[in-house]
Order: C-alpha cells, then sequence, then structure tokens
C-alpha cells in the first residue's frame, strides 16, 4: 500500500513535494486555496510547471486535491450553492491543470431539507463540473466522494447514500468513485477492528460501493469511540480503530493496492513522519 499525507501548499506547489521527500512520502493530498475562504488561488504556469517536473522527479502518485471546506453540495440555500458550484469548478479546473489524479469531495450537509433530494443536489453539482470541464480522453482525473461521520445533517455516512448520488450521473458515473476514511467509517458505526469485522467491511464496501471504484483510503484514526458520529482524526494506531485493526486493513489482500492518505493532527512536521514509521512498522 503506497501511503501519503495531506500537506500545506503554503510555499507554493514544488514546496508540497520537497515536503513529501523530506517525510518518505510516495503519495500527496492538498486544498489548492484556503480552505476556509471563497476566494481562489491563483498559480503561474512557471510554478505549475516546476510542479509537474519535480513530482514526476519525485514519483508521487497520486497526487490528489480536497475540495476546500466550505462548498456544500449537498445544501437548500441558493446563495451557497452558487458559491459551491464556482469554487467545485475552479478547484476541478486546477486538478486538471496541474496533473492531479483525483478531486475528493465531501457530500455536504442536507440542513434538514431530505436526503433524496440533497443526493440529488451533489450529482447535479458534480454532473455541471464535469460537462463544464471534460475530464482528459484517458478518463483522469477522477472525482472521488468521500464518506462521512454523519454529523448533524451531514450526507454520504450511509456507503449507500455515495452510490446513490452517483447512480443519478447516468454517464458521467464512469469519471466518479470513492475515498473511504477509516475515521468516518468508524464513526458513522462500521465496525472492522477485527478480522472477522474487517472482511465483513470488505465484503460491504464491495457489495454497496465495488471495489473497483474505490481508488483511495483516508487512513485516519478516531479520536472518539466507534458510532458517536463525530469527525475526530487522531494519530494511526493510538485511537478507536487500534493499532491491530491497521496492520490487518494495509496488508488485506483486496486492500493493498489501494494508495493511502494520511490526515492526522500534526503540529509540525516530525508528526507525519512518526506516523508514517508507525504505519510502516505494523
Amino acid at each position: 500500500m503506497r501511503f501519503g499525507f495531506h500537506l500545506s501548499i503554503s510555499g507554493g506547489l514544488p514546496a508540497v513535494v520537497d515536503a513529501a521527500e523530506r517525510i518518505g512520502c510516495r503519495a500527496v493530498q492538498f486544498f489548492v486555496r484556503n480552505p476556509r475562504q471563497w476566494k481562489n488561488r491563483r498559480f503561474d504556469d512557471k510554478e505549475v510547471e516546476i510542479f509537474l517536473r519535480r513530482r514526476r522527479e519525485a514519483g508521487l502518485w497520486p497526487v490528489v486535491v480536497h475540495l476546500s471546506y466550505l462548498p456544500n453540495l449537498a445544501g437548500p440555500d441558493k446563495e451557497i450553492r452558487r458559491k459551491s458550484l464556482q469554487a467545485l469548478l475552479e478547484e476541478w479546473r486546477i486538478t486538471l491543470r496541474i496533473g492531479a489524479d483525483y478531486l475528493v469531495v465531501h457530500p455536504g450537509h442536507h440542513h434538514g431539507s431530505g436526503l433524496d433530494r440533497a443526493h440529488e443536489r451533489v450529482a447535479e453539482a458534480l454532473a455541471w463540473s464535469l460537462t463544464q470541464e471534460p475530464a482528459r480522453e484517458d478518463g483522469r482525473p477522477r472525482i472521488l466522494l468521500e464518506n462521512a461521520a454523519g454529523q448533524g445533517t451531514e450526507v454520504g455516512a450511509d456507503l449507500g447514500e455515495l452510490r446513490r448520488i452517483r447512480a443519478f450521473l447516468g454517464p458521467l458515473a464512469a469519471h466518479v468513485g470513492y475515498c473511504v476514511d477509516t475515521a468516518h467509517a468508524a464513526a458513522a458505526g462500521y465496525r472492522f477492528r477485527t478480522r472477522w469485522e474487517l472482511d465483513r467491511f470488505v465484503d460491504v464496501l464491495d457489495s454497496v460501493l465495488g471495489m473497483d471504484r474505490v481508488a483511495l483510503w483516508h487512513l485516519n484514526d478516531s479520536r472518539v469511540p466507534v458510532g458517536k458520529r463525530v469527525d475526530r482524526h487522531w494519530h494511526v494506531g493510538c485511537g478507536a480503530i487500534g493499532r491491530d485493526a491497521f496492520r490487518r486493513l494495509v496488508r488485506h489482500p483486496r486492500l493493498e493496492s489501494i494508495p493511502a492518505i494520511l490526515e492526522t493532527p500534526k503540529k509540525r512536521e516530525q508528526d507525519d513522519v512518526e506516523n508514517l514509521a508507525r504505519l510502516l512498522s505494523l
């Protein structure tokens, strides 16, 4: 299994590759704007050119863009939706421009408007971006729907919701896959701590989503007990999921070919180094 981290682009795109090499990443994920602002970030051609060259030299795969926090594709508010659609399109265009492999998207919150309509709204947003700016002829990049922890009116805690969103897309569904976050799955009530539970969870992934469509893991432990429906990431092996569960997961024959990104807490770069060392020792 290939491991990487969510890193900051505050120093520019090429600096992400430098950080990945220092930590020992084989994959990388980042935001392409301040995740708590609507303002778009611009990248000049030279920066993109250097990033593409450095990424090739470092052998990073996959390169993942994560949609910023403010867009809510599932919500009913018209002004927020307008801004969300614009942000999604802008970040999708950047994903294409920098040669990234995936854009990870949270469905958002329905705010009491109901799941059925929320699923349609998310699908309509994805379809709009894919129509405005089609993927390359090789089918890359792809948009990945990420499962949720289930806080409040969050959409996507039930894996079947992600499948329903994708089903609304018709032919465009070929450009959409899934990212499975372990902390979110545990918070939503999915269990995979024992060998039997993990095998059962993999069967659920396959029957509900299709393993061929699960393109990425977010490997995060959970700071809260299983089923609490609260999103609190923690260091791998140090939370409610535990070391043994992660050891079995990263070695599972049906999962080990899927790359993984860690979004574990960090106060310094060494925190990432330690989390990676812990994973590699499993």
